[in-house]
């Protein structure tokens, strides 16, 4: 099962690695980075790893360039899910402050 994970993680990494317009990259982050988040409540350590690896990619890129938008709604919904486990709900909040500075 880790597997399959890692696997999948892994296109989606490759898929946001590709993306080297802001607009390329917004939309990545719009469908990719709340399932991403929500990896980071999987039994395995190594998907978790790989979660982590990816968030730190995105987190780099949007810091440096203020103009890339977040998906403001879909990281709410995810931060204020009763099924989102503490790890998920922490990074979900980080991204959340950065997404509500940049609508300002």
């Amino acid at each position: 099962m880790a597997e399959k994970e890692i696997e999948l993680l892994e296109n989606v990494e490759l898929r946001i690695a590709l993306a080297n317009k802001n607009e390329q990259f917004e939309k990545c982050l719009n469908v990719f980075l709340c399932p991403v988040l929500l990896k980071l409540g999987s039994p395995h350590d190594n998907v978790r790893q790989k979660v982590m690896s990816i968030c730190n990619h995105v987190s780099k890129r949007i810091k440096s360039n203020i103009d890339i938008k977040l998906p403001t709604e879909k990281l709410l919904e995810l931060f204020t899910s009763d099924n989102s486990s503490n790890f998920v709900s922490n990074f979900s909040l980080l991204f959340l402050e950065i997404a509500f500075n940049r609508t300002t």
